[in-house]
């Protein structure tokens, strides 16, 4: 089953900290991306960048 991170997302670090850290599938990013503090673009790339997500394969 799925489990979705939520909450507390105040920046592209705690993204990755959420996905690392437990058995998170999905995060929220539902503060982010609505008030222009980051892309999509940008999200996408500081995850792919992180050695634990693999590599970039757009």
């Amino acid at each position: 089953m799925p489990v979705i991170a939520s909450g507390g997302c105040g920046s592209l670090s705690h993204l990755q900290e959420a996905l690392s850290a437990g058995a998170a599938s999905y995060v929220l990013v539902n503060i982010v991306l609505p008030n222009g503090q980051h892309t999509i673009s940008e999200v996408r790339d500081h995850l792919f960048a992180h050695p634990s997500f693999g590599t970039d394969n757009s």
